[in-house]
């Protein structure tokens, strides 16, 4: 397969980043049971016009909006699919007992989509819109979706949204 790549002008990053470290499960169990939530998580992408899921490393679960179709509701999109994958995991364990928390982040801007790789060809995504989604989602706390003021300003234009600062769901 060859490489190849197409440049977009307007996207929308989602990391989520799950607790794997804190679940205390060996890594077989880990594996089975990430395999379950990122089951579950593809599934809530399905049904969300616009969505895609990008990858999964390890902890990690990425999803796009605007590419590799572009879409004019990318921010809406993906903080739909935000609030989606929250409401979905408020409540669920390991089966260590230990809660299921993740973190996320989203930005939006110019993306460059493709797939690279011989073996195991796969869809990527490259640029810095995708370095700042992963340090919006690196300054989240448990159970917190921190969105950019670019992404944040984009779904202003597009619905009805007002900035709620920060909001802590765990207490």
């Amino acid at each position: 397969v060859e490489a190849f790549a197409d440049s977009y002008p307007e996207g929308t990053v989602l990391f989520v980043r799950v607790n794997t470290q804190e679940s205390m499960l060996n890594a077989q169990h880990l594996v089975s049971e990430l395999n379950s939530l990122y089951s579950c998580l593809d599934k809530i992408v399905s049904s969300h016009t616009d969505t895609y899921n990008v990858e999964t490393v390890g902890g990690e679960y990425v999803a796009a909006s605007g590419v590799p179709r572009p879409c004019k509701l990318h921010a809406i999109a993906i903080g739909r699919l935000a609030l989606h994958f929250q409401k979905t995991l408020d409540g669920c364990y390991w089966s260590s007992g230990v809660p299921v928390r993740v973190r996320m982040g989203i930005h939006s801007g110019p993306l460059v989509a493709g797939v690279t790789g011989e073996a195991i060809p796969r869809f990527r995504l490259f640029g810095d819109t995708v370095n700042t989604a992963s340090r919006m989602k690196s300054q989240a706390r448990d159970g917190c979706i921190v969105i950019s003021s670019t992404t944040a300003t984009m779904m202003q234009k597009q619905s009805t949204v007002r900035p709620f600062g920060y909001v802590d769901r765990n207490h």
